[in-house]
């Protein structure tokens, strides 16, 4: 599935809607892996997608421009970004059946510090490390 500008996730648990903003990279298969959303309020979330046990997950955390440009002038890690969110943060997850059919969760997280490291990228990848990819 190929996403686009304004693509998004409707419904998210103490969200709402949610619109893709800015997608910084993508995997081969053109699923974004890292990317912003904004709600319908104009709050901005930082999103990364990863795949594990053949389910297609998607971290989403709270955060406000002020914050993300301090963590990317200090260098900080994708890791520490989710970490830091004090909003709301979540793991969307969906697996396609054999039918087509797609079927979607939420699992709902009390704060960033929440997210598993087996999900998150390495502690060393930098948000200026996930380049647009053309």
């Amino acid at each position: 599935m190929k996403y686009k500008l304004n693509d998004y996730f409707e419904g998210v648990p103490k969200i709402g809607n949610l619109s893709i903003d800015c997608i910084r990279s993508e995997k081969s298969s053109n699923i974004p892996e890292l990317f912003f959303c904004v709600d319908d309020n104009q709050n901005l979330y930082i999103c990364f997608c990863c795949e594990v046990s053949g389910t297609n997950k998607c971290l989403i955390a709270q955060t406000t421009i002020d914050k993300l440009t301090d963590q990317i002038l200090k260098d900080i890690s994708i890791r520490d970004i989710f970490r830091s969110s004090d909003g709301p943060c979540l793991i969307r997850k969906w697996i396609q059946t054999p039918y087509g059919e797609i079927n979607i969760e939420y699992e709902e997280l009390e704060d960033g510090t929440c997210f598993s490291d087996k999900y998150l990228p390495d502690q060393i990848v930098k948000y200026s490390d996930m380049a647009q990819k053309k």
